[in-house]
């Protein structure tokens, strides 16, 4: 079928926040007067067997054929487009064009747009920047909470124990019991009831196990108060900053050796399909890209105090504008997120970290300058 129309690029590459040029050209007059739909469409693909692909449409104009060639521009209307190819998603986009001129089949052409920002590509450990492994010494992270979280751990393990004896006691007690005097329903008399009732309590210990691990580590991050400020401006290239501009933070007691850090990091998110009679989705996030922006040793502290006067040493932003991509998701499944976090590390305590909002960096700081 000889086509009807023609899309061109005036550009081969194009960079993040350029205005998008192209032609459109008629080749079958008989459409001439017809209406015709010009749409943006952005997609992402999952780069794994079985992977999901998701598409959105970020822009869309009507207009009337009236010459044999229209040049069509498309501003960027803070729509942040870039296309992006990592290790397990793409992120492409395409222009569509749709001619109304059929009832059922009306005339339709794609063509990819590049949008690159042409950033340098670097490997590095980035699992292990953004979510650093705790070196705990549970006795010395301990003693260096306030009272009142000790003695909230001490009440959570003793209340641990009696649930965990008491368990024990009643399944032990019911095994060899007379049925009269069985303490709960299960006749454990029976082998069967009785393998029910171990693997019950394995379950329930496991559960019980979680709950107190993640309520005890609660309680070890005791030694360091942190809080957000309000941050309001736009994080940009070029500018210094302190770390006291976006949060507080207190001590409660004695610290040595802590470390403060700002970790930044490009994280890739989708769904995939695995198993073939029985097909389950599965979810990843896989950190891809990671920079260290500030990284500095904080002196000892002998008592609680507040640590902003510590926190007042100016940095930049500017590394991370030119290894990073600006954060865009289609979903909370699906795109490519761009988190930030304040680490506070330590070698023996829980590691104390805030997550920061994406939504302060300025989309076109993400744009590498030209030399010189």
């Amino acid at each position: 079928m000889t086509p009807k129309i023609a899309l061109e690029n005036h550009k081969i590459l194009y960079s993040p926040g350029e205005t998008l040029e192209l032609e459109l050209k008629i080749l079958d007059p008989a459409i001439m007067g017809r209406q015709v739909d010009i749409e943006i469409h952005r997609q992402i693909k999952v780069r794994v067997p079985g992977g999901h692909s998701k598409i959105i449409m970020q822009f869309r104009k009507f207009f009337d054929i009236q010459q044999s060639t229209h040049t069509i521009r498309i501003p960027p209307h803070n729509m942040a487009l870039y296309t992006y190819r990592g290790k397990a998603i793409e992120l492409t986009v395409y222009v569509h064009a749709v001619v109304d001129d059929s009832i059922f089949f009306d005339t339709t052409l794609s063509i990819p747009i590049a949008i690159d920002f042409k950033k340098k590509w670097f490997q590095n450990d980035a699992s292990d920047l953004i979510k650093p492994q705790d070196r705990l010494a549970f006795f010395d992270n301990l003693f260096a909470i306030p009272t009142a979280n000790r003695l909230r751990i001490v009440a959570m393990l003793a209340l641990a124990l009696l649930l965990v004896g008491t368990s024990g006691f009643v399944a032990f007690h019911d095994r060899y019991a007379m049925e009269p005097n069985d303490i709960i329903i299960y006749d454990f008399h029976y082998a069967s009831d009785f393998k029910i009732a171990v693997v019950a309590n394995l379950v329930f210990f496991i559960l019980l196990a979680i709950v107190m691990h993640i309520l005890i580590r609660k309680q070890l991050r005791g030694y360091l108060k942190l809080s957000t400020t309000r941050q309001t401006k736009k994080i940009i290239r070029g500018r210094r900053y302190r770390l006291n501009d976006f949060i507080h933070a207190k001590t409660t007691g004695p610290v040595k050796n802590l470390r403060v850090r700002i970790v930044a990091a490009n994280i890739e998110k989708g769904q995939y399909c695995r198993g073939n009679s029985t097909r389950r989705t599965t979810t990843f996030r896989t950190p891809v890209r990671a920079v260290v922006i500030y990284d500095k040793p904080l002196p000892d502290i002998s008592g609680p105090m507040a640590l902003d006067d510590y926190l007042n040493e100016p940095f930049d932003f500017d590394e991370m504008f030119d290894l990073l991509y600006p954060h865009f998701t289609f979903s909370k499944m699906y795109g490519l997120e761009l988190t930030w976090r304040i680490q506070f590390l330590h070698d023996q305590y829980i590691n104390r970290e805030i997550k920061c909002s994406h939504q302060l960096f300025q989309f076109d700081s993400f744009l590498i300058p030209p030399e010189g």
